[in-house]
């Protein structure tokens, strides 16, 4: 019983716009859509909601937006988090996601929103200034966004595992796939990276093809060793 007006009222920032999603998506009649339809929004036009991220666990030195971080702490859209030499983050986002900012990294939580009336639609951009994070990426099916930028590449990802980095004396960037694939776009090409694979992107905005990690080190031969 889904119509055009009933989603534009509901969905849009602007419910008027309707007729664009009609015409984007060759709808004939705007009242009797086939049941099972796949209708697309551009993300622009949505009613979006704003969320909060969790600093669920730490250690060392982190900063937001300049001040010392405690574990618990809500982070709001637009707060930069950065750790010391000594510092790591870990963060909840409210999409499920979780995300790991290692030392000395600076990330900024441009995006952190969820479309209004759809549970399972988040739009989560998060800028890599510095350094290096790793997530574990919720599945998000065909709804979601789930995207981590650094000044030469994005990293856009649906249920995954992997690492980022970003190196601005080189003005370099690093993906490393561990589970699913990431899409990693530079300014001049694209490429899909899937699990076990990793790409650089220079400063030119070009991705090398993806190669092959290194396998994991074997540590079951060294014997544990208590630190007090």
């Amino acid at each position: 019983h889904d119509t055009l007006i009933g989603l534009g009222q509901r969905l849009l920032r602007e419910p008027r716009r309707w007729r664009e999603v009609q015409k984007r998506n060759h709808i004939g009649n705007a009242r009797r859509i086939p049941l099972g339809t796949a209708i697309r929004i551009p993300y622009a036009w949505l009613r979006m909601r704003v969320q909060t991220a969790l600093a669920a666990d730490l250690s060392g030195t982190v900063l937001a937006d300049g001040k010392p971080l405690a574990a618990g702490a809500t982070l709001a859209q637009g707060s930069r988090i950065a750790t010391g030499p000594d510092g790591s983050v870990t963060l909840d986002l409210p999409d499920g996601s979780v995300v790991t900012l290692q030392r000395s990294s600076v990330l900024r939580l441009q995006t952190v929103q969820q479309v209004s009336g759809e549970k399972s639609a988040h739009d989560v951009q998060l800028g890599l200034d510095q350094g290096r994070v790793q997530t574990a990426v919720k599945p998000h099916g065909d709804v979601g966004r789930f995207e981590i930028r650094t000044p030469v590449a994005i990293c856009a990802v649906r249920g995954t595992r992997f690492r980022a980095a970003f190196d601005p004396a080189t003005r370099a960037a690093a993906d490393e796939t561990l589970a699913g694939t990431v899409a990693v776009s530079g300014a001049r090409s694209a490429v899909s990276v899937p699990a076990d694979f990793g790409t650089r992107v220079e400063a030119n905005g070009t991705p090398i093809p993806p190669v092959r990690l290194l396998t994991a080190p074997d540590l079951s031969g060294i014997s544990a060793t208590n630190l007090t």
